[in-house]
């Protein structure tokens, strides 16, 4: 059905074109017929008033014949020319064949321009071997002139309206004017220059022309000489002042385009001198704040990526960061997919990407609308700083409570892969507090803002560890100490450990505020008896911490931190250690 009306439709199109034609080569013909006409009985009339019919009459029929030979033949030469375009179908102006659309504003006058020049160089001809010189000769020479540039200019003006106004919009699909670079395109000062002609120069001819006709009826040339004086001057300031206007539009729009062309190319020094307060004015101050706003844009994407907060994206526009690198305090957050590898095993490579775009594109816009960074995406886990490039209140409380969002997302989320036919997915979030270098790395063509340092490894090591004791939502010490009002939050410990290649150990705590109600009242009830028997644990006395959370386990089955505790003092009960240490030493 589709394939059916496309073909009409482009049925339709071909009629439409050689309509077009049909009625392009139908202008020349009629412009041809009618002016001759209408020309050459006005040069008749013209003409009588010298009282000299017996030579003037039987040389105008002679030119009209002419006029009118040339007509017919070079009728027949643009039909020749236009037509098999006219047979295409489809409009394609990168070919040959379509580039004659161009052509036929011009062509029109060209050929209105050698149809009314045949009887002229005729004139000039009879003149020349008859030696016969007189004001009615030089009337009908000037008369000829003129309806020749008349009538060309007002074709060209016409023709390049309905082929730039009417036909290109209408019936050219995605098509490109200016890949036609072979075609002759006239430019602004040819087509002023033909307007010029056709509004100003013809019409007051004529009118003096008129004028001339009077002057002699009445035997009062004098007088004539006078307005012709006049007319000259007129003509002349008219012709100045056009070009001046012309020249200074031309101008501007020479600088638009070099400051647009400058802009594709990724120059974003280019401006507009505005010095007019009109349509072309207004246009070159939009061009400048797209300039503008298109520099600050991509400053921003290359300096942060896509995804910038309006309040990140002030702070760089005013200047206020030094991209060499500052140390700063901030919160970092690793948000990372648990099982990542057997989650996906059975997916195609394109359903991977799939899946991880959907993970990367709803983690990224919860944490910038909390007032977050996203700073990097590495394999299936990001990092988002809190704190840096803008500090925005209180950052280790803000970084919490966006690891509340995503945890609360986490629902939503999996209904959404659901319907993706898509896996379930789980993550966990890590969380530390620490000083970093934050600026600008990278090469002179591609510069990126980055946060490095030891904190950056340690929230990384954090978000493996969360993943290792089953805990959503995982911070650091630092993270814990820099938290206001950190005793009202649902917070616990849960250990110390010290990964393999690190110097020194962390300390961690689970929130669990984002935990199934029922799960987060338990936990917040026998919170004391769990931290009691932490402080056991951690003072070497295992048998009073297994009590402590054997009595947490019966209460709590599902707890996976109880039941490692657990299994640790019943080892460690077994076979009590020389010299303890809390800390535990942790692979990645």
């Amino acid at each position: 059905m589709k394939k059916k009306y496309n073909k009409e439709h482009d049925k339709n199109k071909l009629s439409s074109y050689r309509i077009f034609y049909v009625f392009i080569i139908g202008f020349f013909l009629l412009s041809c017929v009618l002016f001759g006409l209408i020309g050459f009985k006005w040069i008749m009339s013209n003409a009588q008033l010298g009282g000299n019919n017996q030579i003037v009459e039987p040389l105008l029929k002679s030119m009209e014949h002419i006029y009118l030979l040339v007509s017919f033949v070079l009728s027949i030469a643009v039909s020749f020319i236009m037509l098999p375009f006219a047979k295409k179908k489809g409009l394609d102006i990168k070919r040959q064949r379509s580039k004659r659309l161009f052509y036929s504003p011009l062509l029109s006058a060209v050929f209105l321009l050698v149809v009314w020049a045949a009887p002229l160089f005729y004139l000039v001809y009879f003149a020349v071997l008859n030696k016969y010189f007189d004001f009615v000769i030089s009337g009908v020479f000037l008369s000829l002139i003129l309806i020749c540039l008349g009538v060309s200019s007002i074709s060209f003006v016409i023709c390049d309206y309905l082929v730039a106004g009417i036909f290109i919009p209408r019936f050219a699909d995605n098509s490109d004017v200016n890949s036609c670079s072979s075609a002759f395109l006239p430019g602004l000062i040819f087509k002023s220059i033909m307007l010029f002609i056709s509004t100003t120069v013809v019409p007051s001819a004529i009118l003096m022309q008129y004028i001339y006709n009077i002057s002699i009826s009445n035997k009062n040339i004098e007088a004539f000489d006078d307005i012709k004086t006049y007319y000259i001057i007129f003509l002349v300031v008219t012709s100045v002042v056009y070009a001046l206007i012309v020249k200074y539009h031309r101008r501007l729009i020479l600088s638009m385009t070099n400051v647009i062309t400058k802009m594709g190319r990724g120059d974003y020094s280019g401006r507009n001198l505005i010095t007019s307060p009109d349509e072309v004015g207004f246009l070159a101050e939009l061009i400048n704040n797209s300039v503008i706003s298109l520099k600050e844009k991509e400053f921003i994407k290359d300096t942060f990526g896509d995804m910038v907060d309006p309040v990140v994206r002030n702070f760089l526009l005013k200047g206020s960061l030094n991209l060499e690198g500052d140390k700063v305090f901030v919160t970092l957050m690793v948000v990372d997919i648990c099982n990542y590898t057997d989650t996906v095993s059975d997916l195609k490579a394109e359903d991977q990407i799939t899946y991880l775009n959907i993970f990367f594109d709803r983690m990224s816009g919860l944490i910038e609308s909390t007032g977050g960074l996203v700073n990097k995406f590495i394999a299936d886990s990001l990092l988002a700083v809190f704190g840096a490039p803008v500090s925005n209140g209180k950052h280790s409380n803000i970084a919490l409570e966006c690891a509340d969002n995503l945890r609360d997302y986490l629902i939503t989320l999996n209904r959404e892969l659901s319907e993706k036919n898509l896996p379930l997915i789980d993550y966990s979030i890590g969380l530390h507090t620490g000083e970093v270098i934050a600026g600008n790395v990278g090469s002179n063509s591609r510069m990126q803002y980055t946060i490095t340092g030891k904190s950056v490894n340690t929230a990384f090591g954090i978000s493996q560890i969360a993943q290792m004791y089953r805990v959503p939502v995982l911070l650091s010490k630092s993270t814990y100490s820099d938290l206001e009002n950190s005793d009202d939050l649902n917070l616990r410990y849960v250990d110390c450990v010290k990964l393999k290649g690190e110097t020194e150990p962390v300390t961690v705590y689970e929130y669990f505020e984002s935990d199934k109600e029922k799960n987060k009242k338990h936990k917040k009830r026998y919170l004391g008896e769990y931290n009691k028997g932490i402080e056991y644990y951690r003072d070497g006395k295992f048998n009073d911490a297994l009590k402590c959370f054997l009595y947490c386990h019966e209460e709590m089955p599902w707890d996976y931190l109880s039941a490692m505790y657990i299994k640790r003092c019943n080892k460690l009960i077994k076979k009590p250690p020389a010299n303890w240490s809390s800390v535990a030493l942790i692979n990645r």
